[in-house]
């Protein structure tokens, strides 16, 4: 005769942890002295707990400086990539050589090493992208004295150079719109990072899952030394550039609603065709 098998005393339920997600709002501007690098540093937990991070992380030799910033469903692969990515600078910046590196070895390293972590790493986790996690990284590379300063945004198995700017990140079409409106060309770092903490404010007051202070770096093209702004510094110009966008705002409105030119005041109005039929004559509306 069998017997039933006794049931557990109690279940144990397991539950992944919740993924450290840094969708973000960042980006890397090239100007006419350099290149301007930022990004927010909220990083979000589950979807409900936000902490405050450094998204930028920089290598320098006295051959080239990069520095690199960028945005994952999942921070750890983002964190990982950072470093497959320092150490592949080092890899090509070896002494051992007995040579520099040009800058087609120092490009086709980078590219490798990005492309082999999406095959490796990501790739393999599922078929479609909607089941596996995103990543994409912004470089900024100088290499001195005014040899080489380039931009490119890595994603997936692409790898590219940009002429002007990269963002990316959740907030990236909100700050690519910005960034259409306020240059007209490249311009020198300061204003560039005055331009970019007004980009990231923007962003940060208006994208969900961006926020957190605003860090910015500095890469000149000359010596190529990076230089970061003080982040009391950069909330300070923040707040300073949000009240110039509402004090613009709010004149617009006033020369609209009070002291608009001829050519821009509302002059007539249609009544517009009804696609409803005639009400016959002697009906009416029935109550309920």
């Amino acid at each position: 005769m069998r017997h039933p098998k006794p049931h557990p005393l109690f279940e144990i339920a397991t539950e992944r942890l919740p993924r450290r997600k840094a969708v973000t709002i960042c980006g890397g501007v090239l100007c006419t002295d350099g290149i301007v690098l930022c990004a927010d540093t909220q990083e979000t937990i589950g979807g409900y707990s936000k902490t405050d991070t450094s998204k930028i992380r920089s290598f320098h030799s006295n051959v080239f400086t990069l520095s690199m910033t960028g945005s994952c469903d999942d921070a750890d692969y983002l964190e990982q990539a950072f470093q497959e990515i320092v150490q592949a600078c080092a890899d090509v910046c070896d002494p051992t050589k007995g040579r520099a590196p040009t800058w087609n070895e120092i490009n086709g390293k980078l590219q490798t090493v990005c492309t082999d972590f999406f095959t490796t790493h990501l790739l393999p986790l599922a078929p479609t992208p909607q089941d596996r996690p995103e990543i994409s990284i912004i470089l900024a590379i100088v290499v001195p004295p005014n040899v080489m300063c380039k931009v490119i945004r890595a994603r997936g198995t692409t790898f590219l150079t940009s002429q002007a700017y990269h963002f990316t990140g959740i907030g990236s079409d909100v700050a690519d719109q910005l960034y259409k409106k306020l240059f007209t060309s490249s311009l020198p770092m300061q204003q560039t990072a005055g331009l970019a903490i007004h980009i990231l404010g923007h962003v940060k007051r208006t994208v969900a899952y961006c926020g957190g202070n605003s860090d910015i770096f500095l890469l000149r093209y000359s010596d190529g030394d990076y230089l970061h702004i003080p982040t009391a510094e950069a909330r300070r110009l923040e707040e300073v550039y949000a009240a110039y966008d509402f004090e613009a705002h709010h004149n617009l409105a006033n020369k609209i609603i009070t002291s608009a030119p001829q050519d821009a005041q509302l002059v007539g109005f249609v009544r517009p065709q009804s696609t409803s039929p005639p009400l016959t004559s002697g009906t009416s509306v029935q109550e309920p």
